[in-house]
Formats: structure tokens, C-alpha cells, sequence
């Protein structure tokens, strides 16, 4: 149908934009905290397929927070 047509291409265009912001942060030896990679996509961490529940947003916090303590401290 058009809507899951529609979502597999908002899918696709999340996916790419990842995968180019990774090979930009790559590119120009930037930091990348990674949360697509980091947060699992379970019902655990996302209440959708793109939004973060409270649990997701507490891991968040706590994965952006220890990256960016190690590179304060480099």
C-alpha cells in the first residue's frame, strides 16, 4: 500500500542520513555520539519506530553524558 510504501522509504531516508552522518564525523575526525547504533529498537527504548519512551530518554542521557566526559577529559 502507499503508507507502508511511504515508511519504508522514511526508513531508507533515516538509514542514509545516518550512514552519511558517519562517514562525515569519519571524514573530518569529529566526535560522533552514535545513538542510532546505541539505543536498541525495542519497545524498551522507543514508544514508535523514531521516538524515544523514558527509558530511552534516561539511556540517552546517560550514553551522551559518558561520551562527552571522555572527551572533556582527552
Amino acid at each position: 500500500t502507499r503508507k507502508e510504501s511511504s515508511a519504508a522509504s522514511d526508513v531508507y531516508k533515516r538509514q542514509r542520513m545516518n550512514e552519511v552522518t558517519r562517514e562525515i564525523a569519519a571524514q573530518e575526525n569529529v566526535t560522533l555520539i552514535d545513538l542510532d547504533a546505541e539505543i536498541p529498537k525495542t519497545n524498551e527504548f522507543l514508544y514508535d519506530t523514531i521516538h524515544l519512551n523514558e527509558a530511552g530518554s534516561i539511556l540517552m542521557g546517560e550514553l551522551v553524558s559518558k561520551k562527552l566526559l571522555n572527551v572533556i577529559q582527552r
